[in-house]
This record gives C-alpha cells, sequence and structure tokens, in this order.
C-alpha cells in the first residue's frame, strides 16, 4: 500500500463530505446530538462515581 498524505483531509473536508450527502445536515444533527449526550454522560460518571479511599 502507498499512502499519499497529501490527499488526506481534515476534519473540515470529513464534514463537508457527509454534509453534500442526501440527508447530510440530518446525519451531522444526529452526530451532534451523539456527541452531546455522549458529554452528559460523562460529566454524570465523574460526579457520582465512587472511588475506594487509599489509607
Amino acid at each position: 500500500y502507498q499512502y499519499d498524505p497529501d490527499e488526506a483531509g481534515g476534519l473540515k473536508e470529513a464534514m463537508g463530505e457527509i454534509l453534500n450527502q442526501p440527508f447530510g445536515q440530518w446525519l451531522l444533527a444526529i452526530m451532534a446530538c451523539g456527541l452531546m449526550l455522549f458529554a452528559l454522560f460523562c460529566a454524570f460518571e465523574s460526579f457520582y462515581r465512587q472511588t475506594e479511599a487509599k489509607s
């Protein structure tokens, strides 16, 4: 396999490719909601996580 780093795009190109698909706006909205829900889950988990106290 050969890889050309100049062909690789960044996050902007990846999101643009998704946006250009049929229902692209809906796909990006679903992804955004999923990321927000995951952030909320992480916040709750960090707040309520029980750890053992070390002596």
